[in-house]
């Protein structure tokens, strides 16, 4: 476990990071389940699409225009990332059927290549009840955050690199039978090589500019 995960894991409110264009959650601390029923592993399962599915009817729609609203915010003003905060108030369907009025405060970590907001950081917990919660430590674990999302892109840039090797590999064993291929076979190997490289070029460029941000 991480020190960012073990960190999250301490705080008595629920922790989830996620990609906000997937809908796909990294990580999900324990607290979530003491909060809604529902344990880390379901949330990461079901994805973003099973959390919005919790939200109360007549939150939902108010919920993700200030979600939309928050987003293009920081997309205009991308200095701000890692430094602005969202709070949003809404209810949650608790798995034993009752609803659960939560607070969410979040920000943006990271941007695509497009300005678009990527990966998520939010902090959740039970909004009913007198809570002592020092929004300034919180604060702390966007330090930590950057040990997240740095293994996260080096598993990335591995990953990467083993597609690279392999189509190396491919390209090598290609031209070692040359003689044996037709121009309409040797046009179609070149073609799809030719996008695999280009596609894992534009991936390593935006591991190089998040690890540069």
């Amino acid at each position: 476990m991480s020190q960012f995960e073990n960190f999250a894991e301490s705080l008595p409110l629920a922790v989830a990071v996620y990609n906000l264009q997937t809908g796909q959650y990294y990580f999900v601390s324990k607290e979530m389940e003491m909060l809604i029923g529902h344990s880390p592993e379901e949330i990461k399962d079901g994805g973003l699409n099973f959390v919005f599915s919790l939200v109360h009817p007549d939150d939902l729609a108010r919920l993700q225009e200030e979600n939309a609203k928050e987003a293009e915010y920081i997309q205009k003003n991308p200095e701000l990332i890692k430094i602005y905060w969202a709070d949003f108030k809404y209810r949650l369907k608790h798995k034993e059927g009752h609803w659960v009025s939560v607070h969410t405060r979040g920000r943006a970590y990271s941007l695509d290549d497009k300005n678009q907001v990527k990966d998520i950081l939010n902090f959740t917990f039970d909004d009913s009840q007198t809570n002592n919660i020092d929004f300034k430590e919180l604060g702390k674990i966007a330090l930590h955050s950057f040990d997240f999302f740095a293994e996260k892109l080096i598993h990335d840039f591995k990953s990467h690199i083993h597609v690279l090797e392999f189509v190396i590999d491919e390209l090598v064993s290609s031209s070692m039978k040359v003689e044996e291929m037709s121009i309409e076979e040797l046009r179609e190997s070149f073609h799809s090589k030719s996008l695999i490289l280009s596609e894992v070029s534009s991936q390593l460029t935006n591991l190089i500019t998040n690890l540069k941000g």
